[in-house]
């Protein structure tokens, strides 16, 4: 989902220079961290 979460929280903190792809939709069953 454009504009979700992981988009807006989690990728702004990721080391600059690399380039990231996200699942356009993706889901997890349970907290993995």
């Amino acid at each position: 989902m454009s504009g979700g979460t992981v988009e807006t929280d989690e990728l702004p903190t990721y080391p600059s220079g690399h380039v990231y792809t996200v699942q356009e939709s993706g889901w997890m069953d349970a907290t993995v961290w």
